[in-house]
């Protein structure tokens, strides 16, 4: 099994804590997100052509060894709920053609897909921490049968862990409850890979993707930093428990920081205007109000940024132990 570092990350905000980072056992890694083919939202096609040439432009794949094809829609839809055999399997066909391609292409990088395995939040109208054990071995067993073809052409895999229930309002009780079902979720994802490997006789490193702020699935609320101690407790810690490598954190910042200060977005472009939206929105929840204009303002969020995103890689790393046993 290739040797995983205890954390890697996309972005730290800003260059103002690379002293800081350098002192931490961390790399960071290369994502390439769907944007560049906007199109590709309407169709499982992706371009395969354009796909490396936007790669290849960026600094990172010539130095990093960790790389995430971040390709969600329709695919992740498809995959997941979809009937139309026909068009599932081509676009799984899609999502391995284009990682065989960026492998052929970057052989220095270890490549993989974005949230690969799945797993749903909730089984059989349960949480994770009451659903019964025939319901929960039936999940992971259906989610490795769904994700097989992809997390067999991956060099590791990176199921998302993302915290995504603000649980300010929530009763102490539900909250509490709350949490635990969340550390049992996270432990389902690294259970499924470890599944995954022990059906395909594959052993590659797991690091699931960690989020240092609130993502739910609206995104209404997206945003709202995460203390770092749940950080740990609700991601890094019940991952690690679970087996994982080591831990993938995404912060965000590649995408809201640039388009947060980036000129107005033009009203005719409704993608670009509602990404702006919640780039700005997502940054002031986290850090505050800011003149989207002003130098200075961008500086202060990047340090601010940093430092939380610092103080996660920190924490998380102290707490990775290194894992060589077997599924």
């Amino acid at each position: 099994m290739p040797c995983s570092p205890p954390t890697i990350y996309n972005s730290i905000g800003s260059n103002i804590g690379t002293a800081e980072v350098d002192a931490i056992p961390s790399e960071q890694y290369l994502i390439v997100y769907q944007d560049i083919q906007p199109d590709s939202r309407a169709t499982t096609d992706i371009d395969v052509g354009r796909l490396l040439d936007a790669v290849r432009k960026m600094p990172a794949s010539r130095s990093c060894r960790w790389g995430v094809l971040d390709w969600e829609h329709p695919h992740f839809s498809l995959i997941e709920e979809s009937s139309d055999t026909a068009r599932r399997d081509r676009c799984i066909a899609e999502l391995q053609r284009a990682i065989v391609a960026l492998k052929t292409e970057f052989p220095h990088i270890r490549w993989t897909v974005w949230g690969a395995p799945e797993l749903p939040y909730w089984v059989g109208g349960h949480l994770w921490d009451s659903a019964s054990e025939a319901d929960k071995s039936a999940a992971i067993k259906g989610a490795v049968g769904r994700w097989y073809k992809v997390m067999d052409c991956c060099d590791w895999l990176m199921p998302w862990i993302y915290e995504v229930y603000d649980r300010e309002g929530m009763a102490k009780e539900e909250a509490s409850r709350r949490q635990e079902a969340h550390r049992e979720w996270v432990k389902a994802k690294v259970d499924t890979c470890r599944a995954y490997m022990r059906r395909s006789q594959r052993w590659i490193p797991v690091m699931p993707c960690a989020c240092p702020f609130l993502a739910p699935n609206n995104g209404n609320k997206s945003g709202i930093p995460l203390l770092v101690k749940d950080f740990i407790e609700l991601q890094a810690r019940p991952a690690f428990q679970a087996g994982a490598n080591g831990l993938a954190l995404w912060s965000a910042l590649d995408w809201w920081l640039p388009s947060a200060f980036a000129i107005d977005a033009p009203s005719e472009n409704k993608q670009a205007v509602e990404s702006q939206a919640l780039s700005r929105e997502s940054l002031r929840r986290a850090f505050g109000p800011a003149n989207w204009t002003s130098i200075s303002d961008r500086v202060r969020l990047s340090s601010d940024a940093s430092n939380l995103v610092i103080s996660d890689l920190r924490e998380a790393s102290a707490l990775w132990r290194p894992r060589t046993r077997k599924p």
